[in-house]
């Protein structure tokens, strides 16, 4: 890899959308500048929040195309009846309110790159029309007589894991996968590389002051954050959201705090963090272990994704009481609900992590 970027002439710091110095991070930068100046189709990995549309930027502005068209397309939960001409546009006259001619994603962004994000949810019509254009380079615009060749770079995206995709077939059709997986780059969760939370978060002071500054028009306000702020953000493991949730967690320290000017403090984090798992500013201990006691389904609900560090500091007790009390919650949630997959869609959770709870629990032999 490092001879492929010496003869392009790139180096790291040159790929300036992905913000962080981690030996993780420095591994992802050079990916992307190899696959930026590859033709192939490139498929990106990661959970939800972790920045696979930031790779993908990151990859367009790297590459030769730079200065031509990034289109961003949500495959997710597209209607059947829109995928045609959202994809290759229609002409005048191909249906009714077909008024004038209209351009679909692809021709739009001809010559330069298309970003599908959440491939793994387009539904199947999508896929077959994907198809066809890696396979021929040409659209057929809704009522067109004719075919139109477009030259666009493909990147995807999915919160699949690879073993989903291949071994399990979720999301993606067989061929389709083989098509758009000739690169495949892994965008990692916050949780593996921490030591960059001090440069994402001081990124996001910046842009964060600029945005004030514009909405409010006053100049002079700072909005900073102390280190105090960022120690106690290292020390939670953005169960929902990855950089995202990381963004939206210091966009509420700042509400919270009442300042548009001054320091974000470590109270106001953890003020934040609370809000968002909880839907409230402060969760008293009592309030959270009555939950445990009366509302068994609230409280899966509310933990997952939780260790149990964090549930101990919470309600104020020690592990071998949380195992306990869990257990019988768990035992009274199976008995409610019948099976594993019953509760596992009632908690809106996978049957795989909801079996590795039940068996650290000592829960087995269920179905």
């Amino acid at each position: 890899m490092r001879n492929i970027i010496d003869k392009i002439g790139y180096e790291n710091n040159e790929v300036k959308d992905i913000i962080g110095e981690s030996v993780i991070m420095k591994n992802l930068k050079e990916q992307v500048q190899v696959a930026a100046h590859l033709p192939w189709p490139i498929l990106i990995l990661g959970e939800t929040g972790a920045g696979k549309e930031v790779a993908a930027r990151a990859i367009h502005n790297a590459g030769p195309r730079q200065d031509r068209e990034f289109v961003f397309l949500n495959c997710g939960g597209m209607p059947d009846t829109l995928v045609e001409s959202e994809l290759f546009g229609y002409v005048k006259g191909a249906f009714t309110d077909a008024k004038k001619d209209k351009k679909g994603k692809f021709e739009e962004a001809n010559g330069g790159t298309i970003f599908l994000d959440e491939i793994g949810n387009a539904p199947y019509k999508l896929q077959i029309s994907l198809l066809r254009v890696l396979e021929t380079g040409k659209i057929a615009p809704v009522g067109a007589n004719r075919e139109k060749p477009v030259d666009v770079r493909i990147i995807c995206a999915t919160n699949r894991t690879l073993e989903e995709l291949k071994y399990h077939k979720k999301g993606i059709r067989n061929d389709l996968l083989n098509r758009i997986g000739a690169l495949i780059i892994t965008v990692p969760p916050l949780k593996d590389h921490k030591e960059d939370i001090s440069d994402l978060t001081k990124n996001f002071i910046q842009e964060f002051n600029e945005q004030v500054s514009v909405f409010t028009g006053e100049k002079t306000l700072e909005i900073s954050i102390s280190e105090n702020a960022i120690d106690r953000l290292k020390q939670w493991d953005f169960p929902e959201g990855n950089v995202r949730e990381l963004r939206n967690i210091l966009q509420r320290a700042i509400m919270l705090s009442g300042k548009a000017n001054g320091a974000i403090t470590a109270e106001d984090v953890e003020k934040a963090i609370n809000f968002w798992e909880f839907g409230e500013v402060r969760i008293h201990s009592n309030r959270f272990r009555d939950l445990l006691e009366d509302d068994y389904t609230e409280y899966a609900k509310r933990v997952k994704g939780m260790k149990n560090a964090q549930k101990m500091r919470i309600m104020e007790i020690d592990e071998e009481t949380l195992n306990e009390k869990e257990r019988i919650c768990y035992e009274k949630l199976l008995e409610e609900n019948g099976t594993i997959n019953h509760l596992a869609k009632r908690l809106k959770i996978s049957r795989s992590e909801l079996s590795k709870k039940l068996k650290k629990l000592g829960i087995v032999n269920r179905k």
